[in-house]
C-alpha cells in the first residue's frame, strides 16, 4: 500500500516538466532527462528513451527550453485529440458537427477537458500530454458524448462505454495519474 501511494505521489509530481526529477512522461512513454551544457544554443531532442536538454546558459535557458518542450508536445496533443475526435465523431454523433478543439488556458490537474456545447468548443488540458493514446481517446469519447447528453447521467455513461468499453479503467488511470495503464 505504501509503495502504491509513493508511486501515485511520484506521478502527481510528474505533471508538467519538472527537472528536479530525472524523468518525464510524454504520451505514456517514460523519458529519462539528461541535461548537457552546450555552448552554441539551448534546445532539446528525444533520443531513444531520453529527453536530452542542451543548455547554453543553465541559469537563463532552462525555463525557455522547458517552455519550448511543452509548446511542442501540446501541439502534438492537440493534433492527436483532433485525429481521435474525427474518428469517434463519426461513431457517436448522429450528424456531422463542426467544433473547435483548443488547449485550455487553465493549468488544472483534475479537469482533463471541457465541452462548451453551445460554443461548439472542446478545451483540452495540457497535462494530457503525459498520458497514453488510449487514455486520451477515453477523454475524446467522454467530451463528444456531451454533444448528445449535457450531463453525467446513466444514459451518458452508457453511450461513453458503448464507444469506449475500457472507460472505467482509463478513468482510474487518469484519477491516479497512471500515464501508461
Amino acid at each position: 500500500m505504501v509503495k502504491k501511494l509513493k508511486k501515485r505521489q511520484d506521478n502527481i509530481e510528474a505533471l508538467g516538466i519538472n527537472l528536479k526529477q530525472d524523468y518525464v512522461y510524454f504520451f505514456g512513454q517514460k523519458y529519462l532527462i539528461q541535461l548537457i551544457n552546450e555552448k552554441a544554443k539551448s534546445d532539446y531532442e528525444i533520443k531513444e528513451n531520453n529527453l536530452v536538454i542542451y543548455l547554453a546558459n543553465p541559469r537563463f535557458s532552462i525555463e525557455r527550453v522547458t517552455k519550448k518542450i511543452e509548446k511542442d508536445f501540446c501541439e502534438i496533443l492537440i493534433n492527436k485529440f483532433k485525429e481521435f475526435s474525427e474518428y469517434y465523431a463519426k461513431e457517436i454523433l448522429p450528424e456531422k458537427r463542426n467544433f473547435e478543439i483548443k488547449l485550455s488556458k487553465a493549468r488544472l490537474t483534475r479537469i482533463w477537458a471541457s465541452n462548451f456545447v453551445s460554443k461548439n468548443l472542446i478545451t483540452v488540458s495540457r497535462y494530457l500530454l503525459h498520458f497514453n493514446d488510449e487514455i486520451i481517446k477515453s477523454i475524446v469519447v467522454h467530451e463528444l458524448s456531451h454533444f448528445i447528453y449535457q450531463n453525467h447521467s446513466k444514459d451518458f455513461y452508457k453511450l461513453v462505454i458503448k464507444h469506449f468499453p475500457e472507460y472505467k479503467k482509463a478513468k482510474h488511470a487518469l484519477d491516479n495519474h497512471l500515464f501508461n495503464y
